[in-house]
């Protein structure tokens, strides 16, 4: 581009990205996507680079660099622009984009499996130290009453229950093929 961004020369890849961007290349390269180069160029001045987001026809994201300013012998300078040019550079990075977003929620899922382990296993420990202590109560306590015995019967259905439930969190926490069924709770 020249120092009025008017475009001087484009590569055909570069065409179709600029056409992708909504971008008339007869015109100054005023804006990328819907924002202004203008509120653009600082931040492209402090990184060399920029990403736009454009969401029409199709989600893409795209980088755009941005040279500094050269002088230029090139023969596609009008009569009307001095002979300073940029470079810009457009690549197409939602493929790369949508393999990081993939990566960052694979990992969000496996520090959520470790956790739910974690867990799991320490409730599992209180619930097997409960199970044990009913078991341990109806073979030293022979003379128990049958309502003693019938409550402790409903200890050790709902600590099954509750095991059972805690395997379910853990499975869906592993991303496992679930079984859709009623749970009820009580």
């Amino acid at each position: 581009v020249d120092s009025g961004m008017n475009i001087l020369r484009v590569n055909q890849q570069a065409e179709a990205y600029l056409n992708s961007l909504g971008h008339d290349l007869d015109t100054p390269l005023m804006t990328i996507g819907n924002q202004s180069l203008d509120a653009l160029l600082p931040e492209v001045a402090n990184t060399n680079r920029l990403e736009v987001d454009v969401s029409f026809p199709y989600e893409q994201v795209f980088e755009i660099s941005l040279s500094e300013e050269f002088e230029s012998e090139s023969k596609y300078f009008t009569e009307l622009s001095s002979n300073r040019a940029r470079l810009v550079i457009i690549r197409d990075i939602t493929m790369q984009r949508q393999i990081q977003k993939h990566s960052e929620e694979n990992a969000r899922m496996a520090a959520i499996g470790q956790l739910a382990a974690g867990i799991s296993h320490d409730f599992n420990n209180i619930l097997g130290t409960i199970l044990t202590k009913v078991d341990l109560l109806k073979m030293t306590q022979p003379d128990l009453r049958d309502r003693s015995v019938n409550h402790l019967e409903g200890i050790r259905y709902h600590v099954k229950r509750a095991s059972d439930l805690i395997s379910q969190l853990l499975d869906f926490s592993r991303g496992s093929q679930l079984e859709i069924g009623t749970l009820h709770l009580y």
